[in-house]
This record gives C-alpha cells, sequence and structure tokens, in this order.
C-alpha cells in the first residue's frame, strides 16, 4: 500500500467548499477489500481508536446515515476516518469533520482518499500516517506497538502546527475572521493575509505576538484579542468587487472586455487571463495564468480595486479555486471538450466542474448564463446553485427566447439583441444599450460569437452596477488587436484577409465557419488552417475535422508544437480521415509546421480570399503578419446576402 500522488485543492473544489487533500493509493492485493472482508480489521481498528465507534456516514444507503463499520468500508473510506480523527486526536486546533462527497463522487473509485484540511502540512502528514496505521493492523503488529507509533505520530502533528504558527494565536485570528465573513488564507508556514486586493491584510507571528503589515508598508506590534477589529474596525470592508468568468468558449474575450470597462470607469484592475497576469494595465506574468495561484496573486496585490479572474477547467478539477466567494460568476457556455482528462468522460462532468464558480456566487450575488445553452438554462434550478439566494441573469442571441421571456415577466434581468442593438431586458421593457454596428469586435454584427461575449460581459458590469453609458463607451474603445488578441482578429494583406483565431476544439470551429460563410460574395474562397490540441479524444479531433470540412474551400492541417503525448503526425492524420470522409473531394493538405502553413497560405491568396489560422504560437503567426504588412480591420468589403453554400449544423 502506497501513495501514489496528492493533490492540495487549496481553495473550494469539485469535491467539497472547503480546502481539501485528494489523494490517489496503491493498495496492491487489498484493492476493492471492506474493512469485514480482513480478519479482525473492524475489532483491532476500534480497540486502538474507540471514538471511531461514533462516526457516521450517508453514502446514499438505504436507510440514511450508517456507522461506517456495521456493514464494512472500503479501506480508503477507513483511512480518511483515520485522518479526521486524529486530526482531533491531535488536539492543536486542526481538528475536521467528516466531509460530505457531492452525489457524482459517491460512486469513485476505491483507491481514492478525499480529506479537508486546516493545515496542508499537517493534514498531509496524517495521511501517511493511516496509511502506515492501516498497514500495520493488516499485518497483525502488536496493538501496544502501533498505539505507541500513534502517540508519537500525534505528537510529531503538533510538532508541524507549532513550527507554522497555527498555535500562535492564528487559530483565533482565523476564526474571529470567519465570523466576519472576512476571507483568510494561510501564507507560507508564519503568515496569514486577511482580506482581498486594497483590502488586504498580512500578519506574521513573531516571538508569540504579531506583527501587522498594512497596505502603505506600516509595521506595528499588536496584541491576540482585538486585532480583527483593529484591522477593519466599525465593518470596515475586508473584499474588493470579485467577477469569475468560465465556460468552453469566449471566456477570455468576456473577461477582458470587462477589465476593460472597469478600468475606463476607473478602477485598478487585476485579471487573470490564459495569456497572463495583468495588474492596472500592466502584465506582471506571462502564461496560462488561469489557475487559482494566479487568482491569489492578483488578490494579494494592495493595489487591485476590482479582480476579473478567468477561472479555467485545469485549475478548478487540479487546485480548487483560489478565492472562497465571488461577486459575480459568468458561464458562457458548455461544449464538448477535454474527454478523457482529469477523470472527464462527457459533457455533465464539463458542466460539473465549470458550475463551481455558480455555486461559490456569494448571497446577493449575481449569476450570469448563456440561455442559449440548455444545459446552463437550466442550471439555476438545481439545489447546490439555488442552495445560496442570489440574482440569476440570462444572456441570448434570441430576443424572443421562452427562457428570457419567463425571467422577465418574473421580475428578472436579461440581456440580447434586437433590430441591431444590444438591449437589457426586464418586466418594463427593453432599454437600449448600444448599436451593434458601434461595436468593433461584432465586426459588423457577423461575429455572433462575439456578440454573446459581449452580452456576457454587459450583464456582469451592470450587476456591479456600471452605468449604461459607461458600458457603451467602453465598448466602443474595445479593439480587438489592442485588447483581444488572438480572439477574432481580422486583418487585411494585399486586398485578401486573415483570420486569427485561438480556437481548438468542434464548437469554436463552427462558429467561425458559420460567420465565414456569411461574408462570401458569390465567389470568395475560405481557407482553414486548423489543428486540434494531441491530449483530445480521437472522437473529438474527428468532429472538428468534418466541421472544417463543411466550412472552408480548403483545409491545411498543421500540428501544435506540444505534441501532449501523441506521436508526431498522429492528429494531423486523424483530421486528415475525418476532413475527407465528410467531403471527399475537399481540397485538403497536411503542412505540419505552423510557421510553414500560414507563410504558404498567405502567399497563396488572391484578393477577396479569407484565410482563417487557428494558431497555436500567436507571437509566431503575429510575426508573420507584420512582415506581410498586415493592417487590422472590423470589416470585410461588400458583405453579400448568401452564402458559397449552406452550412450544415453537426
Amino acid at each position: 500500500m502506497k501513495i501514489e500522488r496528492i493533490r492540495n485543492l487549496s481553495g473550494p473544489n469539485v469535491y467539497t467548499p472547503h480546502p481539501a487533500l485528494i489523494a490517489w493509493l496503491d493498495f496492491a492485493d487489498l484493492t476493492d477489500k471492506k474493512s469485514t472482508d480482513l480478519p479482525q480489521f473492524n475489532e483491532k481498528l476500534l480497540a486502538l481508536v474507540p471514538s471511531l465507534e461514533e462516526h457516521f456516514c450517508n453514502f446514499g444507503l438505504a436507510g440514511g446515515v450508517v456507522k461506517c463499520w456495521t456493514e464494512g468500508a472500503f479501506l480508503n473510506h477507513v483511512i480518511e476516518h483515520l485522518i479526521i480523527e486524529f486530526s482531533h486526536l491531535a488536539d492543536c486546533g486542526i481538528g475536521v469533520n467528516h466531509i460530505k462527497l457531492r452525489e457524482s463522487e459517491k460512486q469513485s473509485r476505491c483507491n481514492t482518499v478525499v480529506v479537508k484540511y486546516k493545515s496542508a502540512q499537517a493534514m498531509q502528514f496524517l495521511l501517511e500516517t493511516a496509511i502506515e496505521f492501516v498497514i500495520k493492523i493488516t499485518a497483525d503488529e502488536p496493538l501496544k506497538q502501533i498505539q505507541m507509533f500513534m502517540k508519537r505520530s500525534l505528537a510529531e502533528t503538533r510538532r508541524i502546527v507549532l513550527k507554522q504558527g497555527l498555535e500562535n494565536g492564528f487559530n483565533d485570528i482565523v476564526k474571529a475572521a470567519t465570523e466576519r465573513n472576512i476571507p483568510v488564507q494561510l501564507k507560507g508556514e508564519n503568515s496569514l493575509q486577511l482580506g482581498y486586493g486594497r483590502n488586504s491584510r498580512m500578519i506574521t507571528a513573531e516571538a508569540s505576538r504579531l506583527t501587522l503589515t498594512n497596505a502603505h508598508g506600516n509595521l506595528d506590534k499588536i496584541d491576540n484579542s482585538a486585532l480583527i477589529e483593529e484591522l477593519y474596525p466599525n465593518d470596515a470592508a475586508s473584499r474588493i468587487p470579485l467577477i469569475s468568468v468560465t465556460g468552453t468558449n469566449g471566456k477570455t474575450t468576456v473577461t477582458r472586455i470587462i477589465a476593460h470597462v472597469f478600468e475606463k470607469a476607473g478602477s485598478c484592475v487585476g485579471m487573470t487571463t490564459t495569456d497572463g497576469i495583468w495588474i492596472d494595465g500592466e502584465c506582471i506574468k506571462k502564461g496560462d495564468t488561469t489557475g487559482p495561484q494566479s487568482a491569489r496573486v492578483v488578490l494579494s496585490s494592495p493595489l487591485v480595486e476590482v479582480a476579473v479572474l478567468e477561472t479555467a477547467r485545469g485549475g478548478i478539477v487540479r487546485r480548487g479555486l483560489g478565492y472562497d466567494w465571488s461577486d459575480v460568476a459568468v458561464i458562457t457556455n458548455i461544449q464538448p471538450d477535454h474527454f478523457g482528462q482529469d477523470g472527464i468522460e462527457n459533457i455533465n462532468d464539463i458542466l460539473r466542474i465549470k458550475s463551481l464558480i455558480a455555486e461559490r456566487v456569494r448571497a446577493g450575488g449575481t449569476l450570469v448564463l448563456n440561455a442559449d445553452d440548455e444545459l446552463l438554462a437550466r442550471l439555476a434550478n438545481e439545489p447546490r446553485i439555488s442552495s445560496v439566494r442570489k440574482n440569476i441573469v440570462y444572456f441570448s442571441l434570441k430576443p424572443n427566447h421562452i427562457t428570457l421571456k419567463r425571467h422577465t415577466l418574473s421580475g428578472g434581468t436579461a440581456y440580447t439583441a434586437r433590430n441591431g442593438w444590444l438591449v437589457e431586458a426586464s418586466r418594463m421593457g427593453e432599454t437600449p444599450i448600444i448599436k451593434i454596428e458601434e461595436i468593433p469586435i461584432a465586426l459588423g454584427g457577423f461575429a455572433e460569437f462575439n456578440l454573446a461575449n459581449v452580452l456576457a460581459a454587459v450583464a456582469a458590469c451592470r450587476a456591479q452596477n456600471l452605468t449604461i453609458e459607461q458600458i457603451a463607451s467602453s465598448l466602443r474603445s474595445f479593439q480587438a488587436e489592442q485588447h483581444n488578441h488572438g480572439r477574432a482578429d481580422l486583418y487585411e494583406v494585399d486586398g485578401a484577409y486573415v483570420f486569427l483565431d485561438y480556437g481548438h476544439n468542434p464548437e469554436a470551429f463552427k462558429s467561425i465557419c458559420k460567420m465565414t460563410a456569411k461574408w462570401d460574395n458569390g465567389g470568395r474562397r475560405v481557407i482553414g488552417i486548423i489543428a486540434v490540441p494531441g491530449d483530445r479524444a480521437n472522437s473529438l479531433v474527428m468532429q472538428a475535422g468534418r466541421i472544417a470540412a463543411r466550412g472552408f474551400h480548403r483545409v491545411v492541417i498543421r500540428e501544435d508544437a506540444d505534441l501532449r503525448g501523441r506521436a508526431t503526425g498522429e492528429v494531423a492524420q486523424i483530421l486528415l480521415y475525418s476532413v475527407r470522409d465528410e467531403v471527399p473531394d475537399c481540397d485538403c493538405q497536411i503542412i505540419l509546421d505552423e510557421s510553414e502553413a500560414l507563410r504558404r497560405e498567405i502567399a497563396r491568396l488572391q484578393p477577396g480570399d479569407i484565410l482563417v489560422s487557428f494558431y497555436e504560437n500567436y507571437e509566431l503567426v503575429r510575426s508573420i503578419l507584420d512582415l506581410c504588412d498586415a493592417q487590422p480591420v472590423s470589416r470585410i468589403d461588400e458583405f453579400p446576402n448568401r452564402s458559397f453554400f449552406n452550412f450544415r449544423q453537426a
């Protein structure tokens, strides 16, 4: 029996609203064994730790809650109970109660252990202790020796906790802060952060006293009894507005729009996106920064007045959220993607993961949902979402959508497009916000996916009481090349057009093909340079290829530099097969190198042609466009009223 790997889910996560450890164990020949399958196991266990007798569980068994030992428990579950009980027996303030796993996790494999914690380091030590404890029982070691092992381990746990400063007044501070709804986060071994952004405060433990570092850098020695009131007198604000954005497609664009609107309104914004962390308009770290650690960087900055956090699936699954509660959560859409990764088997698994941000909207906050997505249209009615009272706001490209009508008639607010305008809809009627033709990233209204993104962003900004005038003015100045680079960027090159987008899943391909079909003037060619990441399931790769075959006159298949576990050319061959299977006479070619593919296709462009490049390396493709003297534009000349073909929905 051994630990294969451990993850620290340091914020609310898909298992529990609390920070937790999840460990995958190798039980060897004890896999699938229950405690009742092992001779005298339950009897020895309860003789060593009698207090376990009082532990209860609810795993959906007939009759509701039962004592774990009545019908036997899998060993991973035994280990969970041991960790929990040891956390109390250590008597050092880190005791936790049994977590309640979410419904979808109740049938999880029996090699997984999940336990919440107050001290990750101490709880991991107790995990190791519990495993060794079970090994000693199954090896039939004398009970007295096992008791001595447990005693030494509990003493070591207390030492770990003391080293972290959790006994130097931190526990009382955490309790007092929690009672005041002040966010708390342990930073390192001897530091504690209270609050978020400009309202954050750092506390360090030194010589059994506490030192306060405030936003202005002043240091003061403060006594373990009135500290919270000293830091936040008269219920002073400890939080800042926090907006979290997720979804399969569009989340980067929505995040950037929201941040842009708040910046134009005069706020210092901290933003996390797939291309970096931004504070007050400056990129402080490049890369994919959509996980909890990046969120904490923003929330720790004393400069930040508003936090806008792109929150991706990977970070949620592997580390949890980087915050406790948000004021606004936006879910753009839920589409098939990432199947086969992190236990994701179907679209409901994706919904379960991404809807965590919906659960963590504070009481009285706002949840923004896409009514055009059937999964999201009914999400608000799920008990795990509705258990915390929040305002629900819908957006839709269909002004007569039944969900919008029902919602507004019942007193809710919605956002949609009607007669060339974006509008705010309520029971009192519709209020115009901005003409669609005035929104650069809407590309004259043809980029419907960006209209949906704008509606989502408008809903979030209105939820934070920004005026329609502020929002409309900001949308007019939001330029793709400057403010939303790499997301639906349109360039003119010698009378032809190049369209850059980061799309890498079937729905993204479909949205772009639907748009380009509307740009044909009877003879315009549309060429697509496509690729799909190697960690996607073959079924998704093939679906993307079929959509590309229907959507482009010519298809060029490239390959990502990061193969993500695939052999060179493997994904490209799957795409080629699916393209030719869907449209046998499609002009299709493989050019694996991204740079070579783009250069060749630009050289072949005729005036009026449109080249769509789904890129991997933005800097690379932009450098090629710069050499071609490409100019950013927001329209294509001579928009037609018909398409050169009928784009068929998949």
